[in-house]
């Protein structure tokens, strides 16, 4: 019994390291792709390769899927237009929690703070939870749910 239990721990302190070294890799490649989106003028081309195609996104309104990289790119091209009518120039990375399901499979939560040209910021917070998954081609997200904001600014 004693061996078994010897045995246990060591498994169990293994997977622990596993999911430990894991973590820290999906945490480097996300703030990888959140200096990507840091600025206003994101660069399509460079943030395309962090996302697997079909994307599904849990919005609150129900599920989208982006079936296709076009209409990923037309999606991502009017979020990005929709965030510079707001006054959006950046984006801050202000926290990010890995959860590691498996060594392929990872949950993300992350928050953000957006600010204007004038440097104020522009609402309380954007957060985002990610599915990622390890392909051949490194992480992908493979979903993305949005969080609730709230407006900093007065009407």
């Amino acid at each position: 019994m004693p061996r078994l239990l010897v045995a246990l721990s060591l498994v169990l302190a293994m997977v622990g390291s596993v999911a430990a070294e894991t973590a820290e890799e999906v945490e480097a490649w996300y703030k990888g792709y959140a200096k990507l989106w840091s600025v206003a003028d994101v660069n399509l081309d460079t943030v395309e390769p962090y996302y697997a195609i079909p994307l599904y996104y849990a919005l609150p309104n129900g599920l989208a899927v982006t079936a296709t990289k076009e209409a990923w790119r037309s999606g991502n091209a009017d979020y990005i237009a929709t965030r510079k009518k707001q006054g959006i120039t950046r984006a801050e990375l202000q926290k990010v929690n890995v959860t590691v399901l498996n060594p392929a499979a990872a949950i993300i939560e992350a928050e953000w703070a957006d600010y204007g040209s004038d440097g104020s910021r522009i609402g309380d917070c954007t957060s985002w939870t990610y599915l990622a998954a390890k392909t051949t081609e490194g992480w992908k997200h493979l979903s993305l749910i949005p969080g609730a904001c709230k407006s900093a600014r007065k009407p």
